[in-house]
């Protein structure tokens, strides 16, 4: 009898083993999906900001050049001209 109660006790304690290293191998999966779909994410994000510094290092030459080009405008020949509309 003790024979097939260490027997099966040794069954039982594999299979619970078995099941733990099972869900454990299932928690360490759905972890590396997640960091995965993070770092795609990541990288995203990356490109969208650097997209939108490129964006507004372009804005930022053309009001430079609006502001050099007001400059080299004369006030009295401003105030003679007339507006685009007339």
């Amino acid at each position: 009898m003790w024979l097939i109660s260490g027997r099966l006790l040794r069954a039982v304690r594999y299979a619970k083993d078995a099941l733990m290293s099972y869900e454990f191998d299932k928690r360490i999966t759905e972890l590396e999906m997640t960091v995965t779909h993070q770092e795609q994410t990541i990288n995203e994000l990356s490109d969208v900001i650097t997209e939108q510094w490129e964006s507004i290092e372009k804005l930022r030459r053309q009001i430079s050049k609006l502001d050099a080009t007001k400059a080299d405008i004369d006030p009295e020949e401003e105030a003679d001209r007339r507006p685009p509309h007339y």
